[in-house]
């Protein structure tokens, strides 16, 4: 997990600030009386992160060799903090892949997302994100926006699905074609469901983000997961990812595919 946290100095302003969260949310809420141990204070405060909060890690990734040797190894993390009407998710990835010992993948993305009102039918969001892909050849691209979210079902642990709105601006340095800087409008569909009495969980998350300034620059990408639950904190996974950039580097291909098969771990 080490892997998100060396790659931009821009995740541990997110940490910093997350951390904060987690810590002082806790002492505020329910102020302790000064005769309490340090141990009953820290107690319930882990007891209260743990009802506010979940994460989730996985790697997956695939390995053969012979006539084509081929290494692809995918980390993603998700931490999710919600308390009442308040929301906060932070995702990261690092996919690090070589083929025929040639670096192919070092590509790593941190993204922060806060909603308000995030249980009812309609809801408001703001997002800010840093990504590099070497695979792409995108030195640096930052992204923020707002929008709405519409639940088109009840929001539940095991089962959810809504779909977003908005606007985005975003900034990409190319290693070989010239920057670019835009706004996109953003549609994305979103989803959890539990199958086979939950021993079987399925998630999608599919955007699509045309230019609003160039209808040539238009780019959608959807991630697939299939879990089966071992225990209460271990999955067998399986993904699959798809991107498409209408815009990219000159010998790079606009479309990228992988599957992958791992494990996730989760509290």
């Amino acid at each position: 997990m080490m892997l998100f946290f060396c790659k931009s100095s821009k995740v541990v302003n997110l940490q910093i600030f997350l951390n904060g969260i987690f810590f002082c949310f806790p002492i505020l809420l329910h102020p302790q009386n000064k005769a309490d141990s340090s141990k009953n204070t820290l107690s319930k405060a882990l007891v209260w992160i743990k009802n506010n909060s979940n994460a989730k890690y996985s790697i997956d990734g695939n390995y053969s060799s012979g006539n084509v040797n081929r290494l692809l190894i995918a980390n993603r993390l998700n931490f999710n903090y919600h308390y009442k009407i308040y929301e906060a998710n932070l995702n990261a990835s690092y996919i690090y892949g070589k083929q025929n010992l040639i670096k192919t993948e070092n590509d790593y993305f941190y993204g922060l997302t806060y909603t308000l009102f995030h249980k009812s039918t309609v809801y408001v969001w703001g997002t800010v994100s840093t990504e590099k892909s070497f695979s792409r050849g995108i030195s640096e691209r930052d992204i923020a926006g707002t929008g709405l979210g519409f639940n088109l079902v009840k929001k539940e642990k095991a089962k959810q699905l809504s779909i977003t709105y908005g606007l985005m601006y975003e900034n990409t340095n190319f290693t070989k074609l010239n920057d670019i800087e835009t706004f996109r409008l953003s549609f994305r569909l979103k989803g959890k469901h539990s199958l086979i009495k939950n021993k079987l969980y399925f998630t999608h998350e599919s955007f699509v983000q045309p230019s609003i300034t160039d209808a040539e620059n238009y780019k959608w990408r959807t991630l697939l997961n299939l879990e089966i639950p071992i225990n209460k904190h271990l999955n067998l996974k399986s993904s699959y990812s798809h991107v498409f950039e209408n815009v990219i580097n000159p010998g790079k291909k606009k479309e990228d595919n992988n599957l992958t098969f791992g494990f996730s771990f989760n509290y």
